[in-house]
């Protein structure tokens, strides 16, 4: 990542339901378009880390999602991700 980013390092830590995963991918969406900017590998250079599989797959449909609308080409059903009945009443 470039000193031009403003940061090289990123922690992002709160409760539940505060809009992490958004604020994640708008990130990451973010370094992949700075990057196609100033022609940098930015997509091995980025790591993403979460506690649990199913915000890694969350997290993963999210940034996928997100990348496919930036390129303005339509979103299958199956990359939008969506949280079960137990995943809602968990948060």
């Amino acid at each position: 990542m470039s000193p031009r980013a403003g940061f090289s390092h990123l922690v992002i830590r709160a409760s539940a339901g505060t809009g992490k995963t958004h604020a994640i991918t708008r990130l990451y969406l973010r370094l992949l378009l700075e990057a196609r900017w100033s022609g940098a590998e930015t997509v091995e250079r980025i790591l993403v880390v979460t506690y649990t599989k199913a915000a890694t797959a969350e997290l993963r449909g999210r940034i996928r999602s997100a990348i496919v609308e930036a390129l303005g080409a339509p979103v299958a059903q199956e990359e939008a991700p969506t949280r079960t009945t137990s995943q809602r009443s968990a948060l």
